[in-house]
């Protein structure tokens, strides 16, 4: 194996992790300012005598039949992908190895503290593998002297694909109003943010 091969794969490594991490930062500032951005827009719209309920509705009834086209088409799509994602059969294999010597039943002499941990971090590798964060996998097979797939090129080239995903669903989450409205500081720009809302949303 090259060295250059190597260091393009550990930095590669390096930046799905931390794209992880800073989608999963953007993720809970979205989730826990939306609830005071829909107070703030329920209290402008009770303000200005706009009656947010019937705007909901009208807008459910014009959005009825596209979301079921929408539906359709995603459920066509899933069932026509059916090729098999080569590096998801190799992570669940080192998943397995993982598996074999985390799992505290798998275990022989340890105390009952040590199974807690083994079973925690069995967990988190197992929720690892859903999720698709195989670096998680990476750095336990490193840390337990486990042995890790060589295909580095392989690995790389996915990891910077999914780089790219991540990156979009970062600036796709940055864009919406829950997290527009947390960078707001003051009451003028959160208004202004409650009034592009209804005029994309509702046209008003």
């Amino acid at each position: 194996m090259r060295v250059n091969d190597l260091l393009k794969w550990k930095r590669a490594l390096n930046e799905i992790k931390f794209k992880h991490n800073e989608l999963d930062l953007v993720k809970e500032m979205c989730d826990s300012h939306g609830p005071q951005f829909q107070m703030f827009l329920e209290e402008y719209c009770a303000k200005n005598s706009i009656d947010l309920q019937k705007l909901n509705r009208e807008k459910s009834i014009r959005e009825a039949p596209k979301k079921k086209e929408t539906i359709a088409k995603e459920r066509r799509i899933s069932a026509e992908k059916k090729d098999v994602d080569q590096i998801a059969i190799i992570f669940k294999n080192l998943f397995k190895k993982l598996a074999m010597f985390l799992h505290p039943d798998l275990s022989v002499g340890l105390t009952e503290e040590e199974k807690q941990d083994r079973l925690s971090m069995f967990k988190e590798a197992k929720q690892a593998l859903a999720d698709k964060r195989y670096f998680v996998l990476l750095e336990m097979s490193e840390r337990f002297k486990i042995r890790m797939p060589k295909n580095y090129k392989q690995q790389t080239r996915w990891m910077k694909a999914r780089i790219i995903q991540l990156d979009q669903e970062i600036q796709s989450q940055k864009h919406t109003y829950n997290y527009v409205y947390a960078e707001c500081e003051t009451t003028e720009e959160k208004e202004r943010i409650v009034k592009n809302f209804l005029r994309q949303i509702f046209q008003i």
